[in-house]
């Protein structure tokens, strides 16, 4: 059972850390008598993108995501920066739903094995995706992508929900549920309003795609933990991408995974202290587990190609408090070790949209 640690980031600025550990699945039960319960709801409506499958044509699907948090000036949020949603979240939403695609390598490919069944020759399907979303607050960025990955059916795809502050967590939880329906062990994206023809076909994925919250404080120490917690049987893993995978390294190509295939986040550097930790977990989660800088992916055919991962965030340059400037998170990146490239600058809001790399 995963062990969280009591600690709320207002503590950041009073200097202060904490040791208590507690029990994951007692942190709702204990907070609940304490906590403040959310005083707004916030609505987000997104159109997602359409896939063509072989059993139907799918049409454009209309999400709405409504999300309980605070108001950015209330005591809560004060104590607990995650309990409100920042602008730069609304333009890390936007680039991760028109981009996709491309920041996911995402390719179709033919296979005649779908998770150890057969199915029709030429069926087309999507690699399975492993994200996790840093600093991930009332949840708005990472749950559109676990909508948009869904609507996609790419099988096997997890977003990982993580935040360091607990107060934060159990909102956080909250919302996932909200935005998620749990009916017969099976997840369905209940807040997607699907045309009724395509109901029955989109729920028969639904069970295949995860999301999950998780405590991550920051640097190297707890990322290597983390890593070590969900992604330990990763090369003992059967599915069939991965024994493609073994296969081809038996052939003499050799096989390495790295954790994820994306990790991002938005507003998360509201202070110059917590650059250096930010960016230590980041390399660890970038970071293969054997070392190397790609995660290889093998075809049917037993040919490979590597993709590096990618760390996406969305920086404001301009925020009350503590300013943190765009020449201060890139210099903390490349003492890191990583190259960074900004892809969109926001001239009014001073926001950018930047990936980095190992």
């Amino acid at each position: 059972m995963e062990k969280e640690t009591a600690w709320i980031d207002a503590w950041i600025r009073w200097d202060r850390n904490s040791k208590d550990i507690v029990d994951e699945e007692q942190i709702d039960e204990v907070g609940k008598e304490e906590r403040v319960p959310p005083t707004t709801s916030f609505s987000f409506h997104y159109t997602l993108p359409a896939r063509h499958c072989d059993s139907c044509t799918c049409e454009p699907l209309n999400l709405t995501l409504s999300l309980g948090g605070f108001p950015s000036e209330s005591e809560q949020v004060w104590n607990s920066t995650g309990l409100t949603l920042w602008p730069s979240s609304h333009f890390l939403c936007e680039y991760l739903l028109h981009h996709y695609h491309k920041l996911l390598k995402l390719d179709l490919e033919t296979s005649d094995i779908v998770h150890n069944t057969k199915t029709t020759t030429g069926n087309k399907r999507l690699r399975k995706i492993r994200a996790i979303e840093l600093g991930s607050g009332l949840g708005r960025c990472g749950l559109l992508l676990h909508h948009l990955l869904a609507t996609l059916h790419i099988v096997g795809s997890h977003i990982y929900l993580t935040d360091g502050d607990t107060d934060t967590l159990a909102q956080l939880r909250d919302n996932v549920i909200d935005n998620t329906k749990r009916d017969g062990g099976t997840e369905s994206t209940a807040s997607v309003v699907n045309d009724q023809r395509h109901e029955q076909h989109n729920d028969q994925h639904n069970q295949l795609h995860h999301i999950s919250c998780h405590q991550l404080l920051w640097g190297r120490n707890s990322a290597e933990t983390f890593c070590q917690r969900h992604f330990s049987n990763i090369l003992s893993d059967k599915s069939p991408d991965t024994r493609i995978s073994q296969e081809s390294s038996n052939s003499g190509c050799p096989v390495s995974l790295s954790c994820v295939d994306l990790v991002f986040g938005s507003d998360l550097i509201y202070t110059p202290r917590v650059i250096v930790p930010l960016f230590e977990t980041v390399t660890t989660l970038l970071e293969n587990r054997d070392g190397a800088e790609f995660r290889q992916r093998s075809h049917l055919d037993g040919t490979a190609t590597k993709t590096k991962p990618i760390f996406l965030m969305s920086h404001s340059d301009r925020r009350e408090g503590s300013s943190v400037t765009l020449k201060m998170v890139l210099e903390g990146a490349e003492i890191a070790g990583l190259k960074s490239e900004i892809l969109q600058e926001i001239v009014t809001e001073e926001i950018y949209i930047i990936a980095f790399r190992i």
